[in-house]
């Protein structure tokens, strides 16, 4: 399959997924610059005329993002905003087998909305990934930038403490995702997936080195209560 049918394939699934989610039909221009974005990226950075070749390995194929992945990316940075929108054109191009164009689709979506610290979030996550799970410097400036955006928001620090578990930096991870349930305040949704998440990683290094790991600490009111107004701002 050519490039061009790739990208008109990918297209038409986002299309089909938009109809199947029931996304406001008047916001459809966001999805469709998104997918503009990624196409332009293509076309920059790729060779849409040459016939594709087979992939030389599994981690080449196209494969489905994690739903938990995506559940969790859900509940941190809302749906049917826009950068969900471009969310689902990354996804797409996951499953079509082509990572860097999902992190391609990201770096448009952060030219075109540089304030978004979620876009600037997977723009981290979609980087490392396509550098076969390697955080490079460009993939952690990118997660630094979320946090230098949103502070207060337990988005940024959640993925990329995921990202360093993948590169089996654990002690790295956990400080991360200790500072994602600091920064969550208690009643918030997710916040017990969040603890669950953390204390099993706890268990995994606790077992590695023999120690037991200190658990996290509650975000103090006067914390908890601006990271309140933060979690619901984006959502």
């Amino acid at each position: 399959m050519s490039g061009w049918l790739m990208l008109i394939a990918i297209a038409i699934a986002a299309a089909v997924l938009l109809a199947l989610l029931r996304f406001p039909a008047r916001m459809w221009m966001i999805p469709a610059t998104a997918v503009t974005l990624a196409a332009t990226g293509y076309v920059w950075q790729g060779s849409p005329t040459i016939e594709g070749h087979p992939a030389a390995s599994e981690e080449s194929k196209g494969h489905e993002p994690d739903p938990d992945l995506l559940a969790m990316r859900e509940q941190l940075f809302g749906r049917f905003n826009q950068s969900y929108s471009y969310f689902l054109v990354a996804d797409a191009m996951v499953r079509a087998g082509s990572p860097e164009n999902a992190a391609q689709a990201m770096l448009g979506a952060v030219r075109k909305v540089p304030g978004d610290f979620s876009l600037w979030t997977w723009l981290g996550y979609t980087m490392a990934e396509k550098d076969g799970g390697m955080i490079t410097p460009a993939a952690r400036a990118a997660f630094d930038r979320a946090i230098a955006i949103a502070p207060n928001h337990p988005g940024p620090h959640y993925f990329l403490g995921l990202a360093l578990i993948r590169m089996g930096q654990y002690p790295e991870a956990r400080a991360e995702w200790a500072k994602a349930v600091a920064l969550t305040p208690v009643g918030v949704g997710y916040r017990p997936a969040l603890e669950e998440q953390l204390a099993k990683l706890d268990a995994f290094i606790a077992q590695a080195s023999g120690q037991a790991m200190p658990a996290a600490e509650p975000a103090p009111e006067a914390e908890a209560n601006g990271s309140a107004e933060m979690v619901g701002n984006s959502q």
